[in-house]
C-alpha cells in the first residue's frame, strides 16, 4: 500500500524526468536540424557537380569552335596569299605585255619591224 503522498509523486514527473525529456526532445530537434543540413549541403555539392560538369562542357565547346575558327582563319589566309601571288603574277604578265607592245610600237616607229 501506497500512501497519498507517494502515490501523487508517482503521478507527477519527476524534475529529473521533465529535463531528461527536455533533453531528449532538444537532441531530436538536433538531429533533425543536422540531417537538412546535411542534405543541403548534399544537394548544394550535387547541384555545383552538375555546374562543374555543363562548364566543362561548355569550355569543350567553345575550344572546338575556336579551333575551327583558326582553321578557318588559316585556309583563309592560304586562299589570300595564292590570290596575292596570282594578282602579282597578272601585273607582272601585264607589265611584261604593256612593255613588249611599248617596243614594237618603238620598233615599228624605228622601221624595224621583225
Amino acid at each position: 500500500a501506497y500512501s497519498r503522498p507517494a502515490l501523487l509523486s508517482a503521478a507527477l514527473p519527476s524534475p529529473r524526468s521533465a529535463a531528461s525529456s527536455q533533453a531528449i526532445a532538444q537532441a531530436e530537434g538536433l538531429a533533425s536540424e543536422r540531417d537538412w543540413a546535411y542534405q543541403s549541403v548534399h544537394e548544394y555539392q550535387r547541384q555545383m557537380e552538375a555546374l562543374a560538369g555543363r562548364a566543362k562542357e561548355e569550355e569543350a565547346a567553345l575550344r572546338a569552335e575556336l579551333t575551327d575558327a583558326h582553321n578557318a582563319q588559316r585556309t583563309m589566309q592560304g586562299r589570300f596569299e595564292r590570290l596575292e601571288a596570282a594578282y602579282s603574277d597578272v601585273s607582272q604578265r601585264e607589265a611584261n605585255a604593256v612593255d613588249h607592245v611599248a617596243a614594237k610600237q618603238a620598233d615599228a616607229a624605228a622601221g624595224t619591224i621583225t
